[in-house]
């Protein structure tokens, strides 16, 4: 184990382990709770963890860089965590700058937060939320009775996540005749839900990851996409034969490799109202021996935190508006242009408190 100023290094002693960086802030994690990181060791940041409840401090932050000639003047908006479900806040977050708005997008009721500021040329500037949580992970079953037939099609849920939308392919072309296909006029949403998981887990290859949302077009030509484009695929297919489906945006908790570790998952709506999740991208690396994390379908662990819901949607801000693929990254409005603003990211997440690990 490796201490310094602001990070922390820790190894489990295994041959082919090699070590994982924790950014450690003395708001976030004071030196007293490092030994609980070290007793549970690579472990505790790993995988076993998921299955148990979880309570989290975390902090999000965008550091913001002029480095045009020009004062630039902006909008800035982060996401803001989900309260409900399997996720809730112990604590309203804090913002730095203190002075933001509080936030809600129209098509799927997201909130966020936005700050306005101008930057002389050169100069930077930070902005931050924190934040407590605490997460359950959750198992569902997907009742073997349960029919398309059973949903109630005026529902504001289910309109809204049946609408066209320009990243889930729901009108003519390969990814409605595929889905069809698949379907060959099935109705029961557990066998369509296990035929359309393991379809996209055995179809698509995992690769090429970017910042933005592969859509179901993308993840139907292209050689290798990242987990959204997993997510695109399989919420497309639900979607184009009548089962409400939703991408699902947040961070991992506790990754080894990166601590701007983006995550995207999918859940669809049963006629009871429940949410069933599906990983199917975390699926396919545990079943090539890449992760041991879980992406079955029915399960989500307590190893994310989410941050908005839905695909597609317009962000409004005091500075303007832009249409986004997903809520999840820091965006400027308006975009800026080429070598104007630099944004660095990061988000972090330490446990309160420390897990009992069979």
């Amino acid at each position: 184990m490796r201490v310094g100023s602001n990070l922390l290094e820790v190894t489990c002693g295994r041959p082919h382990c090699v070590g994982a960086q924790i950014f450690c802030y003395n708001r976030l994690m004071p030196i007293k709770r490092i030994k609980h990181l070290v007793d549970g060791g690579v472990k505790l940041l790993g995988f076993d963890a998921s299955r148990k409840r979880q309570e989290y401090r975390c902090r999000y932050e965008a550091r913001v860089k002029n480095i045009s000639p020009e004062k630039v003047g902006f909008s800035l908006v982060m996401p803001y965590p989900v309260n409900d479900g399997g996720q809730k806040l112990i604590s309203n977050p804090e913002f730095r700058p203190s002075d933001a708005s509080l936030l809600k997008e129209e098509d799927f009721g997201n909130r966020y937060v936005s700050w306005t500021a101008e930057l002389e040329s050169g100069h930077s500037i930070t902005f931050s939320q924190f934040f407590e949580c605490v997460i359950e992970p959750r198992a569902i079953e997907i009742d073997p009775n349960l029919s398309i037939d059973d949903y109630e099609k005026s529902s504001d849920k289910v309109v809204t996540y049946l609408n066209k939308n320009s990243y889930l392919e729901q009108g003519s072309g390969e990814g409605q005749k595929l889905a069809l296909d698949l379907a060959a006029g099935e109705k029961n949403i557990k066998i369509l839900m296990d035929k359309f998981n393991k379809f996209v887990i055995d179809r698509l290859s995992y690769g090429n990851p970017f910042e933005g949302l592969y859509s179901m077009k993308d993840a139907l030509e292209k050689s290798e996409v990242d987990g959204g484009g997993f997510d695109s695929l399989l919420a497309g297919l639900c979607r184009t034969v009548g089962i409400p489906a939703r991408i699902v945006s947040g961070f991992w908790t506790n990754s080894p490799d990166d601590v701007m570790a983006m995550h995207a998952w999918v859940e669809i709506l049963l006629p009871t109202g429940d949410w069933v999740p599906a990983d199917p991208s975390v699926e396919k690396l545990r079943k090539q021996k890449r992760s041991r994390r879980s992406g079955e379908l029915g399960f989500v662990g307590s190893d994310r935190v989410i941050f908005s819901y839905g695909s597609d949607m317009e962000i409004k801000a005091e500075m303007g508006a832009r249409e986004v693929d997903i809520l999840q990254n820091p965006i400027l409005i308006p975009k800026p242009e080429d070598k104007q603003l630099v944004v660095e990211r990061g988000f972090y997440a330490v446990p309160l408190k420390k897990i009992k690990l069979k």
